[in-house]
């Protein structure tokens, strides 16, 4: 009588436990919604209280750009070789980041070079001119190395973009592969939803943020595909510059930028591939080249670019360290003789330890005294 009663118990005492499971993860359930929802709600009250202002901090960052952009006429261009007969010629060939589109002409790496080459008075006077045509492949610039070796130069540069490379004898797949890296815009009833919202609206520009880089990536990884026909266009156009160059008695080197928006670190630039098949194809060709990466490195990539988040064409300060590295490597390299080498400044060299000084005490510069004698 009592075993029976027992076995008749087993299956309320089971079931009430199978409740209480459920009882208990229901609880859970809730509490994790109830804490998830308060969480946002937290997140959208400091959000609220200190907005991050998504498109305004953009903005901001374009108000430092010139207002207008001038040139020069050319009777003023070149003024340390007007009138010299016995002068060095050097030809760059490019795109817009060699024509300088962000910043006034006289701060392009062209310009700055010609300043750092006729600084010496016992040098041959140096003239760089520029070739270039915005919005071109090295494969369309082949027009422009037959305008510049008309002019007999004694040195050609091609700048090259990693965006030279693209076909645009197919400009319908070059402009459904683009639209990968635009940002979407969301529908209209979607749209309302993100901006009733801070904490939404900040989801949306991240994950959108997030699909345009992945989106570039995979677009750069399209036009280094070996079989991709602007791929093979450009093999052949640096090919064709360097035979032009050798049959016109001419130097070439090529100047590879890299992409400015980007972290420049070793394992963090997403494009280290494009630079090697570069390097490869011309290394394979017996082609010099300087490969700007290496100077980009440990550089905060907002400093280099022309406005951060608008214009990712070179800055000032970009332009500078390619001028002074082209500079370097035509000198190291026998481009150019020894005469041209420059002569450093001392206090440019003493002002250098004092940053780098000033940046290990985290102290702003102005607060060391220009004059002290402890020896930084």
């Amino acid at each position: 009588m009592c075993s029976c009663s027992q076995t008749d118990h087993e299956p309320v005492s089971s079931g009430g436990a199978v409740r209480r499971k459920r009882r208990t993860a229901l609880a859970c359930v809730l509490l994790s919604v109830v804490s998830l929802l308060v969480a946002c709600c937290i997140a959208e009250l400091a959000l609220r209280i200190f907005p991050p202002q998504l498109g305004a901090d953009v903005l901001f960052r374009a108000m430092d750009r010139s207002a207008f952009f001038y040139s020069a006429d050319s009777e003023r261009e070149h003024p340390w070789s007007r009138g010299c007969s016995n002068v060095l010629k050097i030809a760059v060939i490019g795109d817009s980041f060699t024509q300088g589109e962000g910043v006034q002409f006289d701060d392009r790496y062209a310009a700055r070079l010609e300043r750092m080459l006729n600084m010496n008075t016992n040098a041959r006077p140096v003239e760089v001119r520029v070739f270039s045509e915005p919005g071109t492949s090295t494969y369309q610039q082949l027009s422009l190395l037959k305008e510049a070796l008309c002019w007999q130069p004694d040195i050609c540069i091609l700048g090259m973009c990693l965006n030279d490379t693209e076909d645009w004898t197919r400009p319908q797949e070059l402009g459904a592969w683009r639209d990968c890296c635009l940002p979407r815009t969301p529908p209209a009833w979607l749209a309302r939803i993100i901006r009733s919202s801070m904490l939404l609206t900040l989801a949306y520009s991240k994950e959108e943020a997030f699909r345009t880089r992945h989106g570039l990536l995979q677009y750069y990884q399209r036009i280094y595909d070996r079989e991709y026909s602007g791929w093979k266009r450009w093999v052949k156009a640096v090919h064709a510059f360097s035979a032009g160059c050798k049959e016109a008695g001419c130097r070439l080197l090529v100047v590879i930028f890299p992409l400015l928006d980007a972290p420049f670190d070793a394992g963090r630039y997403p494009y280290e591939k494009m630079h090697s098949a570069i390097r490869s194809t011309l290394d394979g060709a017996d082609i010099p080249y300087i490969d700007l990466l290496d100077q980009f490195r440990g550089k905060t990539p907002v400093r280099m670019v022309a406005t951060p988040g608008i214009d990712p064409h070179p800055g000032e300060i970009a332009h500078r360290i390619a001028a002074e590295t082209i500079f370097e490597q035509l000198l190291a390299r026998g481009y150019i003789g020894p005469e041209y080498s420059l002569h450093p400044r001392v206090s440019a060299q003493l002002w250098h330890k004092r940053w780098l000084r000033a940046a290990r005490l985290k102290t702003p510069a102005w607060h060391l005294e220009p004059h002290s004698k402890r020896g930084w």
